[in-house]
């Protein structure tokens, strides 16, 4: 009798452990980031932001590349960036429009979570400047900017390979299409 006292508490306990951990997968994945889409970024936890749709198009030697693009020109769009978004399709990304041609536009990767290829362009719609593979930066207290080495006015945030694989070159031309 007593053994059976024991599988019966082990089956309880069995139970418990599983229903638990049932919560948490659930508490996790029903209000889970990587389901925001590009266009939609949540600053602060409090606030959602729905970015204008653009296409950008990137014309090389080789061919004319466009990715639909979430248009950040405010402070707050270009703060939230890419932030909870956890994966974005092969011809997808994000367009960063600043007021003004500078060296000291910043981008970081603070809560993105994927890595991403950096295109900075100037005011003449020209890149500039080419960062490849820039790694998340999830929960840390620092996390560094990358900034251009000419100066920059827009900076184009792709998925990290895409530049490679379109063939994106310093002095390509970009459109921005409204």
């Amino acid at each position: 009798m007593e053994k059976q006292g024991d599988i019966l508490t082990l089956s309880i306990i069995l139970i418990g452990v599983i229903i638990a951990i049932g919560v948490l997968i659930y508490s996790t994945t029903i209000n889970n980031p990587l389901e925001k889409s590009i266009y939609q970024a949540e600053i602060k936890n409090t606030q959602e932001i729905n970015f204008t749709q653009t296409s950008t198009c990137i014309t090389t030697t080789q061919n004319k590349n466009c990715f639909n693009t979430a248009y950040a020109d405010t402070p707050e769009e270009r703060t939230s960036g890419l932030m909870g978004v956890g994966e974005m399709k092969k011809n997808e990304g994000m367009i960063f429009v600043f007021d003004s041609e500078e060296l000291d536009h910043g981008i970081w990767m603070k809560n993105t979570f994927i890595s991403l290829d950096l295109v900075w362009i100037n005011e003449e719609m020209i890149v500039v400047d080419l960062n490849l593979n820039r790694e998340p930066c999830i929960n840390q207290g620092y996390c560094p900017t990358t900034q251009p080495t000419k100066p920059a006015k827009y900076v184009l945030e792709i998925n990290t390979g895409m530049i490679e694989e379109t063939g994106i070159k310093l002095g390509d031309g970009v459109e921005i299409i409204m």
